[in-house]
């Protein structure tokens, strides 16, 4: 099995890396060939120098990610479980542990190639705005947080593997499940968005313009804040967080500072389009069977992956990204048709203008490029390319 998993982890390297050199080979020929019709040529030049730098960043990335995943599971697991069983802690706290030490040489290679992008990349084209201090307090306080989380769910799977009886798989995916439902209906509440600082909009003429759009939705119980992320980055973009009654539209302080006041009604009627077609509710059902089917895969191939259960789970949470990269294409698939299905409700309560408007400044706010490589944004372009969404727009 560990030769199974060593392949697996081989095929996801390769597949990854291929991908973002085609992303890079395809930033090199649409720049050959000048910005599109309308583009902002300084800004076409922009997007393309840190969209190819951010692909190779992404590249040396995967390799080292791949690298360590592959002495984890050669070895690493093992010597790993070996030092947390012995070290007298309850067998669950023992195994929640080896998981997030697992996680943790993980997490510090995506930190490093986070980093390179935002001090490397984006501070030198102007749109980082945080000090590496900050970065790092961040980065600390993710990474307790996570721990927090971790550890007590952690505990409890194992417990329910070891003494849940044959069932033990659903009664773990009912726990994670719930807990996910959960999050995403706190999500306002949780700690991730109140480091975040927000706030009700101060700008009364546009909060009660914004009041009417959403009334015109229907959605009248959904708050309004502005999220101030401007120490942070020049990037603007705009979300809705939460379930039902305490449901938020955030909206970035940068994008506000940028687009007028039609345009931000188009930011928010696309953003209680996604809110009137339930795509949150959706995405919460997708989740839901593809997690059913990993903790099925896990009774069925748990027992040949490690001598121990916390050995067993550590090796699926580590490969399960990497198998769940073959599914991408399907979400991602499913989440620009809800982009476009978003972008068709505004156009028809606030106008395509407006929207086409917003979206233009925002891609050049954001320094995004034209297109990408087909294959590529198939596997990683939850949103539809810019001139695509544009053109469907203004046909």
């Amino acid at each position: 099995m560990i030769g199974s998993l060593l392949l697996l982890v081989a095929g996801w390297t390769a597949l990854t890396g291929w991908l973002d050199m085609r992303q890079l080979f395809h930033l090199k020929r649409i720049r050959a060939d000048g910005a599109p019709a309308g583009w902002n040529v300084q800004a076409f030049e922009r997007a393309i120098a840190i969209g190819s730098a951010s692909a190779a960043l992404s590249v040396a990335g995967t390799l080292v990610e791949g690298g360590l995943v592959a002495v984890l599971i050669g070895g690493g697991v093992a010597a790993l479980d070996a030092w947390w069983s012995g070290s007298g802690l309850p067998t669950p706290v023992a195994a929640a542990m080896l998981i997030v030490s697992a996680r943790a040489g993980r997490s510090a290679v995506r930190l490093v190639r986070r980093a390179a992008i935002v001090f490397a990349v984006d501070q030198r084209f102007g749109l980082n705005r945080i000090t590496p201090v900050r970065f790092l307090v961040d980065a600390g306080r993710q990474a307790l947080l996570s721990a927090f989380v971790i550890l007590p769910l952690g505990c409890a799977v194992v417990a329910l593997m070891e003494h849940g009886g044959p069932l033990w798989w659903f009664w773990v995916w009912a726990l994670w499940y719930g807990l996910a439902i959960a999050r995403a209906w706190l999500a306002p509440m949780l700690p991730p968005a109140v480091f975040e600082r927000d706030a009700p909009l101060a700008d009364a003429v546009l909060a009660s313009r914004l009041a009417v759009v959403l009334a015109g939705c229907g959605l009248h119980t959904v708050a309004l804040r502005v999220a101030y992320t401007s120490h942070r980055s020049a990037r603007a973009n705009a979300g809705v967080l939460g379930l039902g009654r305490i449901s938020r539209i955030r909206l970035h302080d940068t994008l506000l500072a940028r687009l007028d006041p039609r345009e931000v009604e188009a930011v928010v009627a696309h953003e209680a389009g996604h809110m009137h077609h339930r795509h949150m509710m959706q995405h919460l059902a997708a989740q839901g069977m593809v997690g059913l089917a990993a903790v099925a895969a896990l009774d069925m191939l748990g027992p040949a992956m490690g001598a121990s259960t916390g050995e067993r789970l550590t090796l699926f949470m580590l490969v399960l990204p990497m198998i769940g990269l073959v599914a991408r294409p399907v979400m991602v698939s499913v989440r620009r048709r809800w982009e476009f299905q978003a972008d068709a409700f505004a156009a028809r309560l606030v106008g395509a203008e407006a929207l086409a408007g917003a979206l233009s400044k925002l891609y050049t706010l954001n320094s995004a490029v034209p297109s990408s490589d087909p294959l590529h944004a198939a596997f990683h372009a939850t949103h539809p390319d810019p001139c695509e969404r544009l053109c469907r727009l203004n046909p």
